[in-house]
């Protein structure tokens, strides 16, 4: 433990020195606090566990809005063949043709002003076409110095809710 009782993770490296007869005189090595590194590793880890397992589409975009973090959801909701045509899928393209300016123009642009904003959207399946609704929740992606370098999403599909509301919309007509 350190002198203020926390135990931190060491890093150490040793190489042995060995005397003119073979024999091991001594070691030499050091140690390295990489005690950080690790918590960050594993929360990196423990992200990773939670998006591997959930049923939202999690997804992480540069300002470029280049996908590169989908989760296995993401992928299976929008019916890519793999994880990597997904995120060689430009973010627009996501989204029905009619819905692009509206994300583009308007609601990612509240999401910078704001760091986080939320809306009802359809994005597509990439092999039907069918539209997939969801609630799009957005936000900013800040480096350790504040400045913004992409999105992060953790979206709901909510398709057999708008569904349920059209029947119900056309049986009160």
């Amino acid at each position: 433990p350190t002198s203020g009782g926390q135990y931190r993770w060491p890093g150490a490296r040793a190489v042995p020195i060995f005397a003119q007869d073979g024999a091991l005189r001594e070691w030499m090595g050091t140690t390295t606090d990489i005690h950080d590194r690790r918590q960050v590793e594993l929360e990196r880890q423990r992200f990773v566990t939670l998006a591997d397992h959930s049923e939202d589409f999690i997804g992480m975009a540069g300002l470029d809005h280049k996908p590169f973090f989908l989760n296995p959801a993401a992928v299976r909701m929008v019916g890519a063949a793999t994880r990597e045509e997904a995120l060689a899928t430009p973010v627009a393209e996501f989204f029905f043709p009619e819905d692009r300016d509206f994300i583009s123009n308007v609601f990612l642009p509240r999401v910078a002003r704001g760091g986080h904003s939320e809306t009802e959207v359809r994005i597509r399946h990439f092999r039907t076409g069918e539209a997939i609704w969801i609630i799009y929740t957005v936000y900013v992606i800040r480096d350790q110095h504040g400045v913004p370098e992409g999105y992060a999403t953790v979206s709901r599909n909510i398709t057999e809710r708008k569904l349920a509301e059209e029947r119900l919309r056309q049986l009160t007509v």
